[in-house]
Order: C-alpha cells, then sequence, then structure tokens
C-alpha cells in the first residue's frame, strides 16, 4: 500500500449560488379598523392578525378579539370564488390617540408584513378620515379602495365629494359607491381583483362580488352615470349577477390594472437585480458600468417582460428594453441606465356592435 496520497493536488473549492430575492406579494389585502368599534376589535393585543379562512375569523370573534361588523368584512372576503389565502386586519387605537395613518407606519415596521402589503381597505365611511389615510397612500407604492354613501356621488356628473375633494386626482387611491356603510363592497372588489397572482394573471378589476348586498335604493341610469363620472365604482346587473362592479378605477380615472402592473414591474425588476448583484458579487465578479454591464442587467429581468406580455400585463410585441450610452456622469455616479417601454394590456368594458339588416341580398 502507498506511503501517502497525492489527493492534495487537487483543490476543490464549492460555493453555493446565492438564493433570490423572495418575491413581494399582492394577494393580501388589508383592512384597517377602529379598536373602539362596535364591540371592540383588540385583537389581542396584536397589530393585526392574518386570517386563513373564515373559520379563524370566527374563533377570533368568539374570543372577543373582532366586533360582529369585522367579522361580517372577513366573511364578506372568504365568500369570494376564488378565495384568498389570507385575509389581514390591522387594528388603530382611536382610544390611544392612533390614527389610522399612525397605525399604517406601526404596520410597516411589523416583521413578516413587509413582502405583501399592497392592497387596504378601511372600515371609516366618514370622507374626512378616509382622506388623512389617502393623503399618506398616495405617497406610496400601496393602493386604498374606500367606500363611501355620499349623495354628491351621485347627485352630478363630475362633482366629487367636497369632504374628499382632495383625493379627486388620486392614482393610488380608489372608490366605490354603496348606500349601505355596514356592507363591505370595498373589502369585495380588492379580494375578487387581487387574489389572482399577478405572475399569471392580470386581473381587470371589474367583476363580481358574491356576499355584497344589493343597493338599499334603486340606483337611476342618470345616478350610475354620474358616479361613474366621479370615478366610483357601482353595482349593477351584468349577465346573471346584479352584483357586477363597474368600473374599478383610481381617482384620477386610471383603471386599477395598471397600478398593479406597474408595481407588479417596479418589484419584479428589484427583485431580479438584487439577486444578480448578489450572486456576482458573490463570485467576487463586478457588473461594470459598460455596454456589457447593460445588457447583463436587462438579461436578469428579461423573463418578467415575457410573463408580463404572457399574461396580458402588456400588449405582446410592444415591449421595448434600450441601452443609453454611458455618459462620464454614469460613471462618476457608477450607474447602469437600463429603458423599458411597454404598452399596458387594455381591458375592454364597453363593446359596439353594428347589424345592418336589408330584404335585399348582401354583396361582400
Amino acid at each position: 500500500m502507498a506511503s501517502s496520497s497525492h489527493v492534495s493536488n487537487v483543490t476543490v473549492n464549492v460555493t453555493l449560488q446565492a438564493l433570490a430575492t423572495p418575491g413581494a406579494g399582492f394577494g393580501t389585502v388589508t383592512l384597517m379598523v377602529d379598536e373602539a368599534q362596535g364591540t371592540g376589535n383588540g385583537l389581542d393585543g396584536d397589530r393585526y392578525i392574518d386570517f386563513a379562512d373564515v373559520d379563524e375569523a370566527q374563533t377570533a370573534r368568539d374570543a372577543g378579539y373582532i366586533s360582529a361588523e369585522v367579522m361580517a368584512a372577513c366573511t364578506t372576503a372568504f365568500t369570494l370564488d376564488p378565495a384568498p389565502s389570507k385575509f389581514r386586519v390591522c387594528r388603530v387605537d382611536t382610544g390611544g390617540a392612533e390614527t389610522y395613518t399612525s397605525a399604517y407606519n406601526l404596520l410597516l415596521d411589523e416583521a413578516g408584513v413587509q413582502g405583501d402589503l399592497y392592497g387596504f381597505c378601511m372600515d371609516s365611511r366618514t370622507g374626512a378620515t378616509q382622506e388623512a389615510l389617502g393623503v399618506t397612500i398616495e405617497a406610496t407604492d400601496h393602493f386604498l379602495y374606500l367606500q363611501s354613501s355620499d349623495a354628491e356621488i351621485t347627485a352630478a356628473a363630475d362633482t366629487f365629494p367636497t369632504a374628499m375633494a382632495d383625493m379627486e386626482e388620486y392614482t393610488q387611491v380608489g372608490g366605490c359607491l354603496h348606500d349601505t356603510d355596514s356592507d363591505w363592497e370595498d373589502v369585495a372588489a380588492m379580494v375578487q381583483w387581487l387574489t389572482p397572482d399577478p405572475d399569471l394573471y392580470s386581473n381587470p378589476g371589474e367583476g363580481d362580488l358574491k356576499g355584497v348586498g344589493d343597493y338599499a335604493t334603486f340606483l337611476t341610469a342618470t345616478e350610475r352615470t354620474n358616479a361613474i363620472s366621479n370615478n366610483f365604482g357601482v353595482l349593477g346587473t351584468w349577465g346573471s349577477t346584479d352584483t357586477w362592479l363597474h368600473p374599478m378605477v383610481s381617482f384620477d380615472g386610471r383603471p386599477v390594472y395598471e397600478n398593479l402592473t406597474a408595481a407588479w414591474l417596479k418589484a419584479r425588476i428589484e427583485e431580479r437585480i438584487q439577486t444578480l448583484i448578489q450572486r456576482e458579487h458573490q463570485a467576487n465578479r463586478k457588473v461594470l458600468v459598460s455596454a456589457a454591464g447593460q445588457r447583463q442587467v436587462g438579461a436578469s429581468f428579461r423573463d418578467v417582460l415575457a410573463t408580463g406580455e404572457n399574461v396580458g400585463h402588456f400588449t405582446p410585441g410592444q415591449v421595448v428594453v434600450t441601452y443609453p450610452t454611458i455618459t462620464d456622469a454614469d460613471r462618476t455616479a457608477r450607474r447602469l441606465r437600463v429603458d423599458v417601454e411597454a404598452q399596458v394590456g387594455i381591458s375592454a368594458v364597453t363593446f359596439t356592435f353594428e347589424a345592418y339588416l336589408a330584404t335585399t341580398e348582401v354583396v361582400s
């Protein structure tokens, strides 16, 4: 037997690739609720509770952690098909001098929620209270959907409710009309919009809100037109349902799917870039400020753009990536610039057909 081994002549160093950056989620709707509302929403002292189904919400209700009104919101959320994987309730301790904005900011500091904060609703139907939170959400990438019974919504076209006037041109805030404040049309609208995975679908927003009650008072054609003109969603008959929401837009008139497409694209590109840089640095390589570096960055999120086309976020064939000429300012700032242009996929909501009937032969 040989007295020694030459295996030491072979050096093998194995480095595992850095894990991909976790993907942001968009499917969890967060309902902000007054802790002092009804029989109380103490949430057992927690800032928020995520419910996986209606049974978990009922358990919390039986324990006195949420009020009957919030239980109704949870029931509405889980009545929809498909039901969400979870529904979040966040308390606002108004008795302890908290506002909806301060509670929102405290929620942002909570561990475990940063990855799936996007869609928000609130229990308040008071315009000034809604507007105070709306101002905060408008400055973020999140989206707030409100419900109101304000008579100004239907009284005339292009007359936004006075109590909410500052939000008239908001992009990250929208709302719907319901004349019964205790109903949860806003929750249903957000859940049916955001539950489908945006990596797989581009949900238009409008849809059937199962579990939402009809209007207590019939809405005339003129009132419907006025509400839509003021960019509020309205329930109405479509096919076999009387609770079809149309339209679902932000207060500046933008379809909500554009907001989600923008937030989805931003999040997914950021994730791909973080993963690229982490991987290259782990391998002791630079991503150069060069044309090659630009193409490397562009390649890292090419799959995101392809997904966007495949699922309808973008119009197929209408996505272009360009690489601006690198300047001295880019080199000084150690900056790579990549430009993406894309046409958002437009969801049809109105349909026009022309039919011409005659007793004479049709000539093509």
